[in-house]
Parts: C-alpha cells; structure tokens; sequence
C-alpha cells in the first residue's frame, strides 16, 4: 500500500511541475505579447504626437506669414489672442471626436497610468455615452487593474480616481497644462517668425 501511495505521490508530483512548467511557459508568451503590443502602441502614439506636433508648427507658420508690421506691444497681443484661439479650436476639435477617436484616446491614456488595484472613471456628459459600461468591459482585458463608472462630470474629458489620487483629463485642464508648457516656446517661434 506505502508502494502505491509513494507512486501516486510521484505523479502526482510529476504533474504539478508540469503543470507549473506549462503556466511559465504561458505566462512568457503573454508578457511577450504584452510587451510587443506596447511597443507597438507607443510607436503609434509617438507617430501621432509628431504629426500633430507638425499640424501646431505649420498653423503657426501660416499665421507668422499673415502677421502684419504692427508695433511690438500690439504684435505681443495679436499673437497672444492667437494662442488662444488655437487652443479654443483644439478644444472644440476635442470635443468633437468621433467615438473610435475618443475611445482609442482615452485607451491610450488608461494604458500608460502607474495604477493597480480598482479606480473610478468619472467621463464628462458627452462622453460618458461612449464610455460606458460596454466599453469599460470591452477594454478591461488589457488594463492591469479594474474600472467601475463614477458620476458624470459636467466638464468634457475625463477623471480617473484611484483611491483618492485624481488624474485630471478634461479637456480645458489637458490644454491649459499643454498651454503653459509650451507657451513661452511657441510666443518665440512666433516672434522669429519661423
């Protein structure tokens, strides 16, 4: 009998490091894949921003070369009100995605936060009826922690609360950081003319 249960014992061990040799295995792949769908979706986000980065310096061209000879104080104010404008139309093209565009955006976003366990997604009015329940299941799979539906926010964009710990993704917050990064930098390019 002590013959019998030391040879079930051994299979049953024989088993359990094969098992533990295919989740290895399986788990490779996985992160493997991970990592290759990452890389790829990082290219297309890097290619996109340099697209977009092209789009900003080619419209602010295109305004250097209708800048009349004003005097410089009145210069500085045109290309101010300039900038703003700008940014106004950035938001309203924001506002004015198209479900796909939003949901890839607010994928991508998602993706690259330094979150674990459960947050709550607060979508603004027009968004949240595409970033719905639906949705959240559909992309759930390829995030590293879990999602539940807050209360709509009354500004357009998004809000991701993890435990406390607010990212702020509406869309005039997005533009005001981008806004006060940039600034400075884009007023010289102007100033130059080029």
């Amino acid at each position: 009998m002590d013959a019998i249960d030391k040879m079930i014992a051994e299979l049953d061990q024989e088993a359990q490091i094969k098992r533990e040799r295919l989740a290895a295995a399986e788990r490779a792949r996985i992160s493997e894949t991970m990592a290759r769908d990452w890389a790829k979706k990082e290219s297309d986000l890097q290619l996109r921003a340099q697209q977009a980065k092209k789009q900003v310096e080619k419209n602010y061209q295109q305004a250097l070369n209708r800048q009349s000879s004003a005097a410089k104080q009145q210069k500085m104010v045109k290309q101010n009100e300039y900038l703003t404008q700008l940014f106004e139309q950035a938001y309203q093209q924001m506002i004015g995605w198209t479900p796909e565009e939003l949901q890839t955006f607010v994928e991508n976003v998602l993706e690259r936060l330094p979150i674990s366990g459960t947050l709550t997604f607060h979508a603004g009015l027009d968004q949240a009826a595409h970033l719905d329940d639906t949705w959240v299941a559909a992309c759930q799979s390829d995030l590293p922690y879990q999602i539940k539906v807050g209360t709509p926010l009354s500004e357009a964009g998004f809000l991701v609360d993890d435990n406390g710990i607010q990212y702020n993704f509406t869309y005039r917050v997005l533009l005001e950081e981008y806004k006060k990064e940039s600034r400075e930098r884009w007023l010289q390019i102007i100033q130059k003319g080029g």
